[in-house]
């Protein structure tokens, strides 16, 4: 190794200057790291005559082996006086193998003093280039100095970086640092923690083998690139989860528990299951839920979740039986058919859920639109639709002990439906008038809901009446037109005026 020397101590290397180093041969450490006070080390690997290595995979190999008494492979230390000046290690060309004979191997940056207990200011740096080939055979964890300073610390993997012993691949860790991956990462698990900030470049691709990602404790993934995983776990106690306007997601699932969930316009999920358990998963961009086979659940919103569709968002559930579960908020403001699923019987509110219609006519059976297919199914317990823009569906599906709530925005001016009611499987009621079901209509305007089909005979209580609820509205029926109508019960001062009136009236005929 040229420029500067690498004194070793136990098996221990460190650079003791600032500049490159070149490596025209194989080489082998313990432990490899930046000594007190140098900056801005770059390793660099060259062939036999001095060029540099276009084809890492053909040449020198650069091995760290920590053996059995240390995890710790790669450190920076900087504790020069009172300068800033970030600290960074380059790796360039070449290949780089790391193992131990521990569990776990360590790249740390947390040696970062001043002096005793006053942390320095300066920014630390391990990057490895685009051209190099990074084999880490163990458990591999990135680590800074605490969760509070994780901005002082970043790794930079753009170069090809595999997590595998030859058998199986292994999982990456970051806590208390940042990182980005503009390079191709083979790991098996991907575990965010310690409030670490984890961004996947346009360039990157980072691919879980048979493995999920998970992001916690303060932790932030930001995907630019592109993210192959088993599923996306996203825990309530997370910095966020951001899929940009470049991003593309695929895996097996999508499990939401953070507030700050956010699929950006341009955006693309494609998965199999979308889980939101907890917190806000905003839509912007697209949602693609597709399987071959039969599942019961293509997309939970739970009771503690809200998923909101918004105005350039998309959300498809076109596997299995194409359902839609809603125990918390589903809350649309999506163009025509932005909203797709694969059955009539698609969407399921269950107690306690709320689905809102912003739009109009967002939820279809395809993308070119079969609105007038669609049935909502409402389960048994207070269940709730508010529809806020002109809609138009197939009917509703009433669980026996359903009591659903179906809230008529001002600017929704026509609703148009095929007829009230379906019976989609052996649960649902057949007909309004089954003693067992509430149909309650808030905000109910004469010619605004229109019925294509005229009621039968189930819809119908015992006076011939469709029986649905609404305050100030008494003996609904369908009028020569087709629209829902009924009866307005006056207002209990417009009948105190009746009242006086009647007896002024009486009370005049008295006198004569």
């Amino acid at each position: 190794m040229e420029h500067g020397t690498a004194p070793t101590f136990d098996n221990t290397s460190y650079l003791d200057q600032s500049g490159e180093y070149t490596i025209s041969g194989d080489i082998s450490t313990a432990v490899f790291g930046t000594n007190w006070g140098s900056r801005q080390q770059v390793v660099r690997m060259v062939d036999a005559d001095g060029f540099e290595i276009v084809n890492p995979g053909e040449f020198y190999t650069f091995t760290v082996d920590g053996g059995s008494d240390t995890g710790t492979l790669i450190r920076l230390r900087s504790n020069s006086g009172t300068s800033v000046a970030e600290n960074r290690l380059t790796f360039s060309n070449g290949n780089y193998v790391f193992k131990t004979n521990s569990s776990e191997i360590k790249f740390a940056t947390e040696e970062n003093t001043i002096s005793g207990d006053v942390v320095s200011g300066i920014v630390k740096v391990v990057e490895f280039g685009e051209n190099t080939i990074v084999t880490s055979t163990k458990n591999t964890f990135l680590s800074g100095r605490n969760k509070d300073l994780y901005k002082q610390s970043n790794f930079i993997l753009n170069g090809t970086f595999d997590a595998f012993d030859g058998t199986s691949y292994k999982q990456l860790a970051l806590a208390y640092t940042s990182a980005e991956v503009g390079g191709i990462l083979n790991i098996g698990k991907l575990a965010l923690w310690g409030g670490s900030d984890l961004k996947i470049t346009a360039s990157g691709i980072v691919t879980c083998n048979d493995n999920h990602v998970s992001v916690e404790d303060g932790a932030k993934l930001t995907v630019d690139g592109v993210l192959n995983g088993n599923t996306i776990n996203v825990l309530a106690n997370s910095g966020g989860f951001t899929v940009s306007s470049t991003g593309t997601v695929n895996s097996l699932a999508l499990t939401n528990r953070s507030a700050n969930a956010v699929i950006e316009q341009g955006g693309i999920v494609n998965t199999e299951v979308v889980y939101a358990h907890e917190g806000v998963l905003t839509i912007n961009g697209t949602v693609a839920q597709s399987v071959s086979e039969n599942i019961d659940q293509n997309i939970l919103v739970d009771d503690d979740a809200t998923v909101i569709v918004s105005s350039t968002g998309k959300l498809s559930a076109k596997g299995g039986y194409g359902n839609v579960h809603i125990d918390g908020v589903l809350d649309i403001s999506g163009e025509k058919n932005s909203v797709t699923t694969s059955g009539n019987w698609g969407l399921r509110i269950r107690d306690g859920g709320r689905l809102i219609l912003r739009s109009t006519d967002a939820i279809s059976n395809s993308e070119t639109g079969e609105q007038s297919n669609y049935v909502f199914w409402a389960y048994s317990g207070n269940t709730n639709i508010d529809i806020l823009a002109d809609n138009s569906f197939n009917s509703f599906a009433l669980v026996n002990n359903s009591n659903l709530t179906v809230t008529i925005g001002e600017d929704a001016n026509l609703i148009t439906i095929s007829k009230f009611t379906s019976k989609l499987d052996n649960n649902c009621v057949d007909g309004l008038a089954n003693e067992t079901v509430k149909l309650t209509l808030v905000g109910f305007r004469e010619n605004t809901i229109r019925v294509l089909d005229a009621p039968t005979v189930a819809d119908k209580d015992e006076d011939g009446f469709l029986a649905i609820y609404a305050d100030g509205w008494t003996d609904f029926y369908i009028d020569e037109n087709g629209y829902l109508a009924a009866t307005a019960i006056p207002e209990p001062a417009a009948f105190a005026a009746l009242l006086s009136g009647l007896v002024l009236l009486l009370a005049i005929r008295r006198r004569r």
